[in-house]
């Protein structure tokens, strides 16, 4: 299925797109990388990459039995900064530097190519490698004042040790164009931090994980004299790299966690509670009062004037401090700058730069005004200075925005998602122009349904803030100095720039046409940035445990959702106008109904069809199903696997010899770790009792079942299990030893020396959750849950891990004591189907702005899933109600 595929595209000259979705254990990645390296071998003439992702670095491996075969094609890692200063990189790290520095025939360089000092600079820097490898080690084993230090100093050392290799290595490549004349120290280092130009004019393949995916990659190109560096994701250079000689094969294994990674750095927010844009408008008030200030008409006229006769500043400069004479035509404004400068303080310089912020702004103001066509409109919104002063002045020093509740229970659905386009148009405006901002004499400013004397509507300070958004660089960059201030105000104009600037650059990226999209179709969904601005309730003057404000009343802020296009999009650019080859694997993954997890499969199809309405998007067929099975069952025929069912009744456990004396553990600690916790007020489910009677007799179990060395465990979370391990500790019981692990404080070992059953063998207890390698008490060591899962002389291993952590790519497999791999003895459900619901926790997280975002963009999906919809997408809220 692999091989058809891919010749398809060489036959076709089209690109294609299989979605490979089949069990466990059916070989799915074996025949991946065999049909990889069989092209590779096949097409000699072609320049053939593979590229596979996973989503974890632990699965970054090809399996030896196919490598094995093929040793001539080489094979490289996109290293993380992580990944690159393991112990093992660094001990290789410290043989290859003295060798390349006593390599005298390397450092033989025509000058003429490098400059003799230029090269005696990179020797230098290069031994500088091996004291900052000793202080890091030192840092390591050692340690300094606090951890706190430590890490700081560690992370500080990591990063300069990646600088001066990839310089290095920059040098190397630029001065020794010729790589036959490299030592193989070098190549490997190259291997290491820029494979990509190992793979410049060779075939391989590239494995990375989906967050590496995420970032910027290093590579060179040459420029027809030297190589120059870049950097770009990884899928941009497939695009720009792929031609009539190159073809790219793409693999995204576990494609359901993967389409999630990179969903996630798709969805940029800024909650109301940590931004508050009223914040960053109040700061923006406060630093141009020139502007907005009750005498802002005089000073504008001012600035245009100053704007319009270059030179004047310097002469009214001149004329005050030197008392020289000024044209007559400067004596109207010569008040006026006067009061500007030596009374209120501003230098020329401020001045000058405020004039640049003035035609910025009327710039924004007309290009909003060219979209944002209100002229049939009862109330049209007039966008001009005199709109932004107003706005501006409600904002001056505030200290919160409120709303009654009646009105917030009234008009929430209407406030919760404020769609823009392009930073220019709001499609929900109309609610909006019957909403006003008033400003009583306590500092908070309220929104209110009635009409104020200004008339200052919730529409124009949402076209207040669209107007600044435009041009947030100009006003970071001029308030560089005064940003490092940390104060609350300052900071949320830092933290809006920073997502604005990341949007400019997604919104110059995309190829669409610089056109109004009113409905929400595909190309919106899919292929363009979905700007979103919310008003939402928060908590900080009215928080629950100091409320200081009155209780008829709600505080809500302003903050900014931005989804920049999709990972449909990403993929599909990949395949555009070329013969690429992307594979989506997954065991479960690839129902069509499926759009919270993963991608819009009809999307895709209908994107690569041809004129004649054939796609080049292909599911699996039945002989490639029959084919699955049959390696399936190959393997299954290997194993002898007997199937048994328990329930509540001990009788119906395979325990026999220690069945006794896991019922007297149940009775003595089971029960009292239980009380304890209803002692405490803690809910605790008959289910949840079953749970953890069902953990402590297949723990019991391993010890008298000598055909058993390891079992894995899966269940709904093993929370309960963890606080039965820490109440079990504290009982220093004699008939049941609890030892903890010194390494990770997940790993507990137990020894059973109860009198009813004696045993010598000790079960290494490992309570797996996706963050498991972060864990580890010493991070030196660079250990990984895979390295637990070893054999030892007089030791069996229970491995437990949650449905959802193991859902993240979770592969474990057991070495025994020859280092050879093996599958674990026997798999436990400790928790039946019916009670394995993952239901939405009732609590609020800090990744609650992120799933309500995540279910609106499924939803958005869910819409154009057969195809372009006529529901315009000021009218998208109603379906969030």
């Amino acid at each position: 299925m692999w091989v058809t595929t891919i010749e398809d595209s060489f036959r076709e000259n089209r690109p294609q797109l299989k979605l490979i979705n089949y069990g466990t254990g059916s070989g799915k990645t074996h025949q991946l990388f065999q049909a990889i390296y069989k092209t590779i071998q096949e097409h000699p003439n072609t320049q053939i990459i593979g590229i596979y992702f996973a989503p974890l670095r632990e699965h970054l491996c090809v399996p030896t039995s196919v490598s094995s075969q093929y040793p001539d094609v080489p094979v490289y890692k996109l290293n993380s900064l992580e990944m690159k200063t393991t112990d093992e990189y660094i001990k290789s790290y410290k043989k290859w530097i003295p060798s390349i520095l006593k390599n005298k025939k390397f450092w033989k360089i025509d000058p003429k190519i490098y400059p003799h000092e230029k090269v005696q600079e990179s020797q230098q820097k290069l031994k500088t490698v091996e004291d900052v490898i000793r202080r890091l080690e030192y840092v390591q084993s050692v340690g300094l004042v606090n951890e706190e230090f430590n890490s700081s100093e560690t992370k500080k050392a990591i990063r300069q040790l990646n600088n001066l290799l990839e310089n290095f290595l920059e040098f190397t490549i630029k001065c020794k164009l010729d790589r036959s004349s490299w030592p193989d120290e070098c190549l490997k280092l190259v291997g290491i931090f820029f494979p990509l130009h190992l793979l410049q004019d060779k075939s391989g393949i590239l494995m990375l994980t989906y967050d590496k995916f995420e970032t910027a990659i290093p590579y060179f190109i040459h420029n027809g004299k030297t190589w120059v560096k870049k950097s770009n994701e990884l899928d941009k250079y497939v695009i720009q790299h792929t031609n009539s000689s190159r073809k790219f094969i793409l693999a995204f294994d576990e494609q359901e966690d993967g389409y999630q990674i990179m969903l996630n750095e798709k969805i940029d927010i800024i909650s109301p509670q940590m931004l508050a844009i009223n914040n960053a408008l109040s700061s923006i008030n406060r630093e141009f009062s020139i502007l907005f200030s009750t005498q802002n008409n005089e000073n504008r006229e001012f600035l245009n004037f100053v704007d319009k006769n270059k030179g004047a500043l310097h002469e009214f400069q001149e004329h005050f401090e030197k008392n020289k004479d000024i044209d007559p035509k400067l004596q109207k404004f010569a008040p006026v700058y006067q009061r500007l400068t030596f009374e209120e303080g501003n230098s020329i310089n401020f001045l000058e730069q405020v004039v640049t912020i003035i035609k910025r702004l009327e710039k924004s103001m007309e290009e909003i005004a060219g979209i944002f066509d209100d002229s049939d409109q009862d109330n049209p919104i007039v966008l001009d200075f005199e709109m932004l002063s107003r706005v501006f002045s409600k904002f001056d020093s505030n200290r919160s925005l409120l709303i009654s509740q009646q009105l917030y229970n009234k008009i929430s659905d209407e406030l919760m998602s404020i769609f823009s386009y392009n930073n220019l148009y709001i499609y929900n405006i109309e609610p909006l122009k019957k909403l006003f901002l008033t400003r009583p004499s306590g500092g908070h400013v309220h929104i209110t349904e009635e009409k104020v004397s200004d008339n200052t509507s919730v529409a124009e300070l949402i076209y207040a803030i669209l107007a600044v958004r435009l041009q947030i660089k100009t006003i970071k960059d001029f308030l560089v100095n005064v940003l490092d201030a940390e104060d609350s105000q300052s900071r949320s104009l830092d933290i809006w720039s920073e997502q604005i600037a990341r949007v400019q650059k997604a919104s110059e990226e995309s190829s669409l046409p610089n056109q109004l999209l009113k409905y929400l179709n595909r190309t919106y969904v899919y292929e363009s940035y979905k700007s979103i601005i919310n008003i939402k309730e928060i908590s900080r003057y009215q928080n629950p445990k100091n409320n200081l404000i009155n209780h008829t009343l709600r505080e809500v802020s302003i903050g900014s959702t931005v989804i920049l296009t999709s990972p449909e999009f990403k993929i599909n650019s990949m395949l555009t106008n070329n013969s690429n080859v992307i594979f989506l694997i997954s065991a479960t993954g690839g129902i069509f109904g499926d759009l919270s997890t993963s991608y819009d499969m009809r999307y895709l199809e209908d994107n690569l069809r041809n004129e004649s309405g054939k796609s080049s998007f292909k599911s699996m067929v039945e002989e490639e199903i029959w084919l699955c099975e049959e390696i399936r069952n190959q393997r299954e025929a290997k194993r002898q696997i007997t199937v048994n069912f328990f329930n509540e009744n001990l009788s119906s456990f395979p325990n026999n010899k220690t069945q006794e004396v896991a019922e007297r553990f149940e009775n003595k600690i089971l029960k009292d770790f239980v009380n304890d916790c209803k002692n405490d007020g803690t809910w605790f489910g008959i289910y949840k009792i079953q749970e953890l009677k069902n953990f402590i007799r297949f723990l019991f179990y391993l010890c008298e079942e000598d055909s058993i060395q390891e079992t894995i465990a899966f269940t709904q979370t093993i929370s309960w299990i963890k606080k039965l391990m820490s109440f079990w500790e504290k009982l220093h019981h004699a008939n049941f030893v609890f030892e903890k692990s010194s390494e990770h404080p997940n790993i507990y070992y137990i020894n059973l020396k109860h009198q009813k059953y004696q045993s010598n063998i000790c079960i290494k207890i490992i309570l797996y959750e996706a963050s498991f390698t972060k864990l580890y008490f010493d991070q030196t060591t660079k250990k990984i849950y895979l390295d637990e899962l070893v054999e030892e002389e007089g030791q069996k291993i229970f491995f437990i891990s949650a449905y959802q952590s193991a859902s993240k790519g979770l592969n474990p497999i057991i070495k025994n004591h020859n280092g050879d791999e093996k599958d674990f003895d026997s798999l436990v459900l400790l928790m039946d189907s019916y009670y394995t619901v993952m239901k939405p926790s009732q609590k609020k997280s800090k990744e609650s702005e992120k799933s309500t975002t995540l279910y609106h963009f499924a939803l958005m999906k869910s819409i154009v899933n057969l195809g372009d919809s006529n529901l315009e997408i000021k009218d998208f809220n109603k379906y969030l109600s």
